[in-house]
């Protein structure tokens, strides 16, 4: 095993392709706590939910900022 110029060891292709998979799994358990994280914030603290799904991680350009118009008052 020789390592590049970064200093990371060059993995052979078995490694890489396991290493893949791992990451592809822990991603998807990822968003699937999310979710379920969402379901039970949603009723119990909106406030919180709205936040949590302008912030959403799996949107690179989220904001949490508030964009919407208000509603005109009637």
């Amino acid at each position: 095993m020789t390592a590049n110029l970064q200093g990371i060891p060059v993995l052979p292709k078995s490694d890489l392709v396991h290493l893949s998979r791992d990451i592809s799994r822990s991603y998807r358990e990822l968003a699937l706590a999310w979710v379920e994280y969402l379901r039970g914030i949603r009723g119990e603290s909106p406030s919180l939910f709205s936040l949590a799904v302008r912030t959403n991680p799996f949107v690179p350009d989220a904001n949490p900022l508030v964009t919407d118009p208000l509603p005109p008052d009637t």
